[in-house]
């Protein structure tokens, strides 16, 4: 499993959360429409708004479904760095620092005060604890 890539798509998932919830609000205030006294005058048919309206649920469903998907992965993440600061306190910093906080070695390097081989001792030593943690619940 590469944790890098989980972690990218952890970030991905992190900033576009509250895009997809701002999405989701509008449909649900666009969605109520009035169903009695539609009638085929003025050049839209029954079906026409029935067919716009079921599109709109459709995409709704869509937008709830990769929701919880994000939701998923992103307490999966959560929950095994929680595990990885019990265990390893100095790994998960410098985890954190690298992946989620998107800092440079260097600056690891100045907040931890390590050397730089012994960064990403720690940061390569907490992503193989972070890749089996992850294995197990896989």
């Amino acid at each position: 499993m590469n944790i890098r890539s989980k972690f990218r798509e952890y970030c991905f998932m992190i900033k576009n959360r509250p895009l997809i919830e701002g999405e989701l609000k509008r449909l649900d205030q666009r969605i109520k429409i009035k169903t009695s006294g539609i009638n085929a005058d003025g050049g839209h048919s029954n079906r026409d708004i029935m067919d716009h309206y079921n599109a709109m649920i459709e995409r709704k469903l869509r937008l709830e479904s990769t929701l919880l998907e994000y939701d998923s992965l992103i307490e999966l993440i959560n929950n095994a760095m929680e595990l990885l600061k019990v265990d390893m306190p100095i790994e998960y910093e410098a985890i954190k620092m690298y992946h989620i906080e998107c800092k440079k070695i260097f600056q690891i390097m100045e907040r931890l005060n390590f050397g730089k081989s012994q960064c990403w001792k720690y940061i390569n030593r907490g992503e193989k604890e972070l890749a089996r943690l992850l294995e197990i619940v896989k």
